[in-house]
């Protein structure tokens, strides 16, 4: 059950930091550069509050949270690769840093979530 609480709090994380890059593009947006594109905050945004919230039911072993959890790696793994591929220009740091942190998520999430033990503890 430890496990579990610590995977929730550490997607509960991951989340919180997509909401806090969400809205420092927010800011930059209306203060400096309103040729940012608007799909990207909102994308990020939406991600960002989707895992918090998920990040909250895996914390309670809730049975929704850990099948939508194990879903939503999937997508995050899809986007990060897609961003990897895409990513221009000099700074590639990030994308590799957020590709391979989605990865690690996506193993220890589908290696542990899915045993039986560990099943029998959300309810």
């Amino acid at each position: 059950m430890r496990f579990v609480r610590l995977l929730g709090v550490t997607i509960m994380i991951y989340g919180l930091s997509y909401l806090r890059h969400a809205v420092t593009q927010m800011f930059l947006f209306f203060t400096n550069s309103p040729n940012a594109e608007v799909r990207y905050i909102l994308l990020n945004l939406n991600v960002g509050m989707v895992t918090f919230v998920l990040g909250i039911g895996v914390l309670l072993a809730k049975e929704w949270a850990r099948t939508t959890w194990l879903m939503c790696t999937i997508a995050l793994l899809a986007l990060h690769t897609v961003a990897l591929t895409l990513s221009r220009g000099s700074n590639v740091v990030m994308p590799i840093l957020n590709f391979t942190l989605i990865v690690l998520l996506f193993l220890v999430s589908w290696w542990k979530l899915t045993r039986e033990p560990v099943k029998e503890l959300f309810s």
